[in-house]
């Protein structure tokens, strides 16, 4: 039977982007299915926490995006009986950042309660947390971890239907502007390896201390090991690549030009990005776009570019307009023609790389301002560059935005 649960928030400021999270006790007895968002797997711990006490506990519910809330302090959600925590933080898309929070006493709601639960939310000191490479010491980007309370809680980003982790930003870095003082521990999850890195990150096998304080610089750096994939691992886990030369019209190489692969139907979501070598030469694995139903690729569009400032490419990339397929036989023929290709060349199939060379001269270079009709500048005014020919997947030749004075 569900039961009426209220959370009273006593915020340091009352706005709509608070956010709250109520925990289940799970190993009291079994929870009905439906109040689990996210179900633990056997050794999985990303979904439940366990406390100093030994208690485990699981996200049941949260403000966002299922539950109304009565007023901008006020959250009322419908729940099994059972033994709950309540948590709250802020809620900012922008900055990820879980701080300031707070934390409810354990209680229990029994079949036909009503209780008012309150939850201070309290401020804090400012924390950065960098995650980095232990080889290179270069930041990590996008690796999971959790940040956790001397009390075993997490503090984590979230509006209530998340799994318990955040990530670091492109800085490999999680800064929180308002953290309470005192003892946390850090654990950190697997990074799956990205496509042209090769990089994988396992989890750390122990939780990694820091120390809160006021009046000091609470900047933390934690190393994860690193380990490189395999060639075999490799292919496996990205199958599709292409490799090539980049060449002046001389046939002199081009180093470090950035050679581009963008994927998908409609959006180009995937692909893969790397840089020539001293002899120009390049090998660039992407991945798909999109994925189907089933887990396949389909046919969706490949589009490779090249970039090096001052140049630009001879054919505008055209040799570069192709697709990518998984399929076989006459689905995979009337896929193609469906993109209007029929030139096996122009289509990747995994394991079996393509081969594009690319051609770059030196580029024209065309400058200006951009004023008002009194003379004065137009900044950040943005502008496109059209041709008859265009690269391949492409509706302009190029865009730009003035500066601050019209340049």
């Amino acid at each position: 039977m569900l039961t009426s649960l209220a959370i009273l928030l006593a915020l340091l400021r009352p706005a709509p982007t608070e956010s709250v999270t109520l925990e289940l006790r799970s190993d009291v007895a079994p929870p009905a299915p439906w109040v689990i968002l996210w179900t633990p797997g056997p050794e999985d711990g990303r979904d439940a926490w366990t406390d100093i006490e030994g208690r485990t506990w699981v996200r049941a519910a949260g403000s966002h995006p299922g539950y109304p809330r009565e007023s901008e302090t006020r959250f009322t959600f419908d729940v099994e009986p059972g033994v709950y925590l309540a948590t709250a933080t802020a809620h900012d898309a922008t900055t990820r950042d879980p701080t300031p929070a707070g934390m409810s006493e354990v209680f229990t709601v029994g079949e036909g309660d009503e209780p008012l639960i309150p939850v201070e939310i309290l401020g804090g000191i400012p924390m950065t947390l960098h995650i980095i490479d232990r080889e290179t010491k270069a930041p990590i980007e996008g690796i999971p971890f959790r940040l956790v309370s001397d009390h075993g809680v997490p503090v984590v980003h979230g509006n209530g239907n998340a799994v318990l982790l955040d990530r670091t930003d492109a800085s490999g870095s999680r800064h929180m502007h308002a953290l309470i003082p005192g003892t946390y521990g850090v654990d950190v999850f697997t990074r799956e390896a990205r496509v042209n890195d090769f990089v994988r990150y396992n989890d750390f096998p122990s939780r990694t201390m820091i120390h809160v304080r006021p009046g000091a610089i609470n900047e933390f750096f934690v190393e994860a090991e690193p380990r490189f994939l395999t060639p075999e691992e490799i292919d496996a886990q990205f199958p599709f690549s292409a490799r090539g030369r980049v060449t002046d019209p001389e046939g002199h190489p081009l180093p470090d030009v950035e050679v581009r692969v963008a994927t998908g139907m409609g959006t180009l979501h995937g692909g893969g990005t790397v840089r020539t070598d001293q002899d120009g030469r390049y090998v660039v694995h992407f991945t798909p776009g999109m994925w189907r139903q089933d887990g396949g690729v389909g046919v969706q569009a490949a589009a490779f570019f090249v970039h090096k400032d001052g140049w630009f490419e001879t054919s505008l990339c055209r040799q570069g307009n192709a697709i990518m397929s998984d399929l076989e036989g006459e689905a995979l023929r009337d896929g193609a023609a469906s993109w209007g290709i029929e030139d096996p060349s122009r289509i990747a199939r995994p394991g079996t790389p393509l081969e594009i060379d690319f051609v770059m001269s030196r580029a024209a270079r065309v400058t200006g301002r951009l004023v008002t009709a009194q003379g004065r500048a137009v900044a950040n005014a943005s502008f496109s560059v059209e041709g008859e020919v265009l690269p391949p997947a492409s509706s302009v030749l190029t865009t730009f935005e003035t500066d601050e004075k019209g340049r």
